[in-house]
């Protein structure tokens, strides 16, 4: 990220950690909320109830991906959350490795690490890291690292906020602060 949008996003953080969620307004026919909490394996989560839950397994290494979508149905003005968790265990790929490998291959650009998110972190994780930053395509996406000592695997979460036509100031606000509450929901059972 340029040192201008790190400025920006750190200005945001703050004065979104301080503000009054618009929780009940709908984003080009999304909703975040109510949520609803979701378990995947260990961990639970609040998940807008817009979304529609899809279970799988990856193909190549076997580990389970829950993926959570909710689509506006404007060609025109759309706008496209996608959710999607994977618990992949130490012996596919380590805590570390995944970051990296996120900080690569996800992000347009170089992502910025959201400190401020992981302040008033409530999962109960080892370790937990949660990056932010411009999509790989387009809009914008984060990415968030739980790491489960006792189980030996990372949950990722990556949050995909996908549009065509920018957001007001205002909504932009709502839609970020509704992206750090999900991460804030999250804990881990151990």
């Amino acid at each position: 990220m340029k040192k201008t949008s790190i400025i920006l996003f750190l200005l945001l953080s703050i004065s979104l950690m301080a503000a009054e969620p618009d929780l009940k307004k709908n984003f080009r026919g999304i909703s975040f909320f109510p949520k609803t909490q979701q378990k995947v394996k260990n961990i639970s989560i609040n998940i807008p109830s817009s979304c529609n839950r899809s279970d799988q397994i990856h193909k190549q290494d076997k580990y389970p991906v829950t993926a959570f979508m909710a689509n506006c149905s404007d060609p025109e003005s759309c706008f496209t959350l996608l959710i999607i968790i994977s618990v992949i265990p130490d012996k596919i790929n380590s805590y570390e490795n995944l970051i990296s490998k996120a900080k690569k291959s996800d992000f347009s650009s170089e992502p910025f690490e959201a400190d401020e998110w992981t302040k008033d972190d409530k999962s109960q994780a080892d370790k937990m890291t949660i990056l932010f930053g411009r999509g790989l395509i387009s809009g914008n996406a984060t990415a968030g690292f739980y790491y489960d000592k006792a189980n030996k695997e990372t949950y990722v979460i990556s949050v995909k906020l996908i549009y065509n036509e920018q957001f007001n100031d205002e909504d932009w606000k709502s839609i970020v602060l509704n992206t750090y509450l999900l991460y804030n929901s999250v804990v881990l059972n151990k």
